[in-house]
């Protein structure tokens, strides 16, 4: 027998056959809030980043050079 033969109609759990507007919307602002905060997140550590540059600047032995010998010392 083929499972074609045993197809059951009735739905499976965690799979809605049917979708409403409601659900939707809803759907949607959860993910457009999700996307809110990543973007949030995103500017926080470009922010944090900015700032670690101007530090960075005043103090001798840091910067992108130092960076990078770091970076090059974790891998």
């Amino acid at each position: 027998m083929s499972i074609a033969d045993q197809f059951n109609p009735s739905s499976d759990a965690g799979f809605v056959r049917a979708s409403y507007a409601s659900q939707a919307r809803r759907q949607f602002q959860v993910s457009l809030a999700l996307v809110c905060i990543l973007a949030v997140a995103a500017a926080a550590v470009a922010l944090s980043m900015w700032f670690e540059a101007g530090a960075a600047a005043t103090v001798p032995g840091a910067g992108p050079a130092s960076l990078a010998a770091w970076l090059i010392r974790m891998a």
